[in-house]
């Protein structure tokens, strides 16, 4: 059952709105009926004018206080804009009217997860999809909420439900590689990441991630094959000795930074700065050792 909307920022929003078409001398945006507003600044929105899909989500609104279709899109417009703090307003308006509206709920649960308001964002993802269950972004957002809250094994189901949703999206499959990496499932992870690379030969965040799969299972000289491609000889050894050194293999890591040194002895300053990183983790360790 919907209710009324009294949000102050809900009328301020709307007269702003009337307030800056009247400017532009644009008075015929009053006599349009609410769906077509509301057609009109889906189209805006989705071409990137967010001035004019304001606009006509304002007036919209203006003539349909609780339309939570025209809240929901000022909402978008603003965070689009970056403007995550005024955008959550009208999104939490828009959930007063009407909790259980998933356009609402995932873009408000994303804007909560990138302020570290990981409880609050995993409420509403989670709302959202007990009633979208099947919606490849709803699942793709909270299953990357429980990777970045450090519960990875929940967020598995999810990445790969949307894998079976969308079979030929790179997104798809590299989330589940990356999944499967912060579970250390590596074999895994190799074969997501393969696809998704397939499916997307540019990507290069795809192509770090499954290098550094193939490291972390002994197949360096893929991993080489990889990165050298991408950054080269030296870059290549030294970012496998950057994976080596964050696992926690020292050994193999000062072999790689040599290695990268070696290819570049004059100009390769970043292998010289992890190697002293490295002699400073082994300093540390040697400390805290009995």
């Amino acid at each position: 059952m919907t209710r009324p909307v009294t949000d102050s920022y809900t009328a301020m929003a709307a007269q702003d709105m009337i307030d800056a078409d009247r400017a532009s001398g644009n008075e015929k945006l009053e006599e349009l009926p609410v769906d077509t507003l509301l057609t009109r600044a889906d189209d805006y929105l989705q071409n990137d004018n967010f001035q004019l899909a304001k606009l006509h989500f304002g007036m919209a609104l203006r003539k349909q206080p609780d339309s939570v279709r025209a809240l929901t899109g000022i909402g978008l417009a603003l965070a689009r804009e970056g403007q995550d703090d005024k955008a959550m307003k009208p999104l939490q308006a828009a959930l007063e009217v009407d909790n259980t509206y998933v356009a609402a709920l995932l873009p408000l649960g994303k804007i909560m997860r990138s302020q570290s308001r990981f409880q609050e964002a995993r409420q509403h993802l989670e709302t959202a999809y007990k009633y979208a269950a099947d919606n490849p972004a709803v699942l793709t957002e909270l299953a990357i909420t429980y990777d970045t809250m450090g519960v990875a094994k929940e967020a598995e189901p999810l990445f790969r439900r949307v894998v079976q949703l969308s079979p030929k999206q790179a997104a798809a499959h590299g989330n589940l590689g990356f999944n499967y990496f912060l579970q250390a499932k590596y074999p895994e992870a190799i074969t997501s990441l393969a696809e998704a690379l397939h499916l997307d030969k540019t990507n290069a965040r795809v192509r770090n991630n499954l290098a550094a799969a193939y490291a972390l299972t002994g197949e360096e000289e893929r991993a080489f094959a990889l990165l050298r491609d991408t950054v080269g000889e030296a870059g290549a050894y030294n970012d496998i000795g950057y994976i080596y050194m964050t696992s926690g293999n020292l050994d193999m890591a000062e072999k790689s930074f040599q290695r990268a040194l070696a290819a570049a002895p004059r100009h390769y300053l970043r292998a010289r700065r992890n190697l002293d990183a490295l002699r400073q983790l082994r300093a540390e360790a040697k400390k805290t050792s009995p």
